[in-house]
């Protein structure tokens, strides 16, 4: 959940979060679990990075984990990670004694967290508060693997110093595990500098439309993500095969990779749109809000998900929005007012919603204003200041 040169845009709002509490003075490094497995080709790449390097002035350190292909083995990964990052990371303390730590997930990241506060207290009698932010399977969907895991979230929620969560329903979800913890909500914030409305075709000229086959005239059903099952895109394109069949003036643009990519190609031929629909791949992050704005429409059909970043950076460029009714997203958009919410798993209402959308192109503009307004609320600046109050809080508590 940090970018490198494995992956530029994985974690990119935790490095954006980063950057903004430097702005504040403060001083942070930021180690990085990166996946290794010997012989592993797929993850041969994490093997090159540097041990430690500088990524916009922000001194980060990648520390090869060990970590079993497959998440074979996930409730063992909070003892792999002692066994690989302890002492890398008491060796930085050596140099930068830090006296605050910030997980992101609670497992296993904030369980390591827990479990190096304990060693540093037992070693140098120096109390170090933990706080981890929840981001979404952590909660939701990794305590119902096995009651083994389910009992360890418990005990590091209970033993972490606070718990951020980016929705209120996460934060809701992680008390009904664990009643009695000490936790707030802090929303996912965006960079107003970047995302923010533009003109749709020039938008569309900046991005060379002609580059990746698309007409710049037709209206764009865009979706933002990575191409797991969870992610919903299965269902997503079956809807818009509906569409298609009563509105032919729209084209269809994936922006992504992951494993449902020659699954979704077999679809497309299946349904035959395989010269309606694009798959532009994984896009450099200083194009997302190009895409967003070049687009009619913007679908997020998760079928779980904590808080998509993608929804708050469409809101701050004043796109019409349709999201499924799962996690924190309704927390943000108002059904009929601001978006349309519409149930996961249901073609029917999702077609239907990205036809009105299309048609209606006053009510596309009315809900996209809503959206826009909403998202005053929600840049980076006001979620990072938050959680540097928190950090002040608990250093001085």
């Amino acid at each position: 959940m940090y970018p490198s040169k494995v992956n530029k845009s994985a974690g990119i709002f935790v490095h954006n979060q980063v950057k903004e509490l430097v702005k504040l003075n403060l001083d942070i490094r930021v180690v990085v679990p990166v996946p290794y497995f010997p012989f592993y080709f797929k993850w041969a790449g994490f093997r090159k990075l540097p041990f430690k390097t500088f990524l916009d002035n922000v001194l980060v350190y990648y520390i090869p984990t060990l970590m079993f292909p497959g998440g074979f083995f996930f409730s063992f990964y909070d003892f792999f990670y002692k066994l690989s990052l302890l002492k890398k990371v008491l060796k930085i303390r050596e140099e930068f004694p830090f006296n605050l730590i910030h997980c992101h997930t609670i497992f296993p990241d904030g369980a390591f967290g827990v479990f190096l506060k304990d060693i540093i207290f037992q070693k140098y009698r120096v109390n170090i508060p933990v706080v981890s932010t929840l981001h979404g399977s952590d909660i939701m969907i990794y305590p119902s693997k096995c009651n083994y895991l389910y009992n360890k979230i418990k005990y590091f929620l209970t033993r972490n110093d606070y718990i951020i969560a980016v929705s209120k329903w996460l934060l809701e979800g992680a008390k009904s595990i664990c009643p009695t913890l000490k936790g707030k909500i802090i929303y996912n914030g965006f960079d107003r500098k970047c995302f923010f409305p533009m003109e749709e075709f020039k938008a569309r000229e900046e991005l060379c439309f002609e580059k990746f086959g698309l007409d710049r005239e037709k209206k764009i059903v865009l979706f933002i993500g990575n191409l797991f099952w969870i992610k919903g895109i299965l269902y997503l394109v079956e809807a818009f095969s509906e569409v298609y069949r009563s509105f032919k003036d729209v084209n269809f643009v994936i922006v992504g990779t992951g494993p449902l990519h020659k699954e979704i190609l077999k679809r497309l031929k299946i349904f035959n749109l395989e010269d309606v629909v694009f798959l532009v791949g994984k896009r450099p992050y200083k194009e997302i809000p190009l895409w967003l704005n070049s687009a009619t429409v913007l679908v997020i059909p998760s079928l779980s998900e904590g808080l998509s970043s993608v929804l708050v950076e469409a809101m701050g460029c004043r796109k019409p929005i349709i999201i499924t009714d799962v996690g924190g997203m309704p927390e943000l958009i108002e059904n009929g007012k601001s978006g349309i919410i519409v149930c996961p798993q249901n073609v029917e209402l999702l077609s239907q919603a990205m036809l009105t959308l299309l048609k209606d192109e006053e009510l596309a503009a009315k809900l996209a204003q809503q959206a826009f307004l909403a998202s005053l609320k929600l840049d980076i600046e006001g979620s990072t200041k938050k959680i540097f109050e928190l950090y002040n809080f608990l250093s001085f508590k």
